[in-house]
């Protein structure tokens, strides 16, 4: 959501403008060098969907058609406002470079997940593999150190001014280089973490706990023996919270779960234990917080919305609207 608008990428290869007020279709551009449909989970799409989600900064809209390096990937910066291009960057996705067993092909960036700005960085996760950082001016590809990692990597990237975490690792901004922090998260596949200053918030998907890391970028000797720039955690502190979703709003943290939504008061210097301030009990499983407007909104995996203030009020319950789907001639073909 930018400017009053909102954009969607989809498996079609386009990218959607929308007006925030009314829905209305302001723009589309399509990142697919042509029209060619293929089956995609039971339907048509396009041979290039859009699978990397666009992220705004600077009146600029980033987004990426294509996972299917060999087929072409097209990472655009494209005009928030008209839609107009300002680059693009279809070399990332074939290059000849090592693969993860450590043999050379002809690979590349993937786009699968959300894609983050930080500074002048753009960050393209891979789905299970290493993000990718891009200038972000130009397009240029900095730095994909794909084999360095084996098959790594998630949807999601959390980061800061001088590091982003990615799955179970935590990467220098400036060149790349990881750490691996299994044993500080607890499990292979983390929640995207809350990166805040100089600390990184982290839920455990199996113990259900919250942990504080501190962090900081030092010399650090690798497996071979190199002397090179790393980021190193130190624990802060941990709650249980038994929540698998969190996000951090003021001075709270936010953790939701199956059947419950909760606040974490983050401890201030001095003090050693965070507290939960309150908690709720919802239908069904969260899967993703926003905080907006003095208020912490809960969508759960059964389709439904929660809205939480700070009055107490007698709940307003809205009814549901069936999903409208536009029907065209290739839903008949897919059929």
């Amino acid at each position: 959501v930018y400017g009053g608008r909102v954009y969607v990428v989809s498996d079609d290869g386009h990218l959607y403008c929308l007006s925030a007020a009314s829905g209305r279709l302001v723009w589309k551009f399509n990142g697919a060098p042509r029209e060619r449909r293929v089956l995609g989970n039971g339907r048509l799409i396009s041979t290039w969907p859009a699978r990397g989600a666009p992220v705004v900064a600077d009146g600029t809209v980033y987004f990426s058609a294509g996972i299917w390096p060999f087929m072409g990937v097209f990472i655009y910066a494209v005009d928030a406002r008209t839609g107009q291009v300002k680059w693009t960057n279809n070399e990332a996705g074939m290059r000849w470079m090592l693969q993860p067993h450590h043999s050379p092909a002809f690979a590349g960036v993937a786009p699968q997940g959300y894609m983050v700005v930080t500074g002048d960085r753009l960050l393209v996760p891979g789905g299970r593999s290493v993000p990718a950082c891009l200038d972000r001016r130009t397009g240029k590809l900095l730095y994909y150190p794909l084999s360095d990692y084996g098959k790594v990597g998630a949807f999601d990237v959390s980061a800061g001014k001088t590091f982003f975490s990615n799955s179970y690792m935590v990467f220098n901004l400036e060149n790349g280089r990881g750490s691996f922090t299994r044993n500080l998260w607890g499990s292979r596949q983390p929640p995207a973490c809350i990166v805040d200053g100089e600390v990184i918030y982290s839920g455990n998907h199996y113990e259900g706990e919250l942990r504080a890391h501190a962090v900081r970028i030092a010399e650090v000797e690798d497996l071979l023996g190199r002397m090179v720039r790393k980021p190193v955690l130190e624990t802060l502190w941990s709650v249980r919270t038994g929540g698998k979703v969190h996000i951090k709003a003021g001075s709270r943290i936010y953790a939701g779960g199956e059947g419950f939504v909760k606040a974490v008061d983050v401890p201030k210097v001095g003090d050693e234990v965070p507290r939960v301030s309150w908690e709720a009990k919802i239908e069904g499983t969260v899967g993703s917080l926003v905080a907006a407007d003095g208020k912490l909104f809960v969508s759960t995996r059964e389709g439904l919305i929660y809205c939480f203030g700070t009055k107490g009020v007698r709940p307003t319950t809205l009814s549901r609207r069936k999903g409208v789907f536009v029907k065209t001639p290739w839903t008949a073909r897919a059929r």
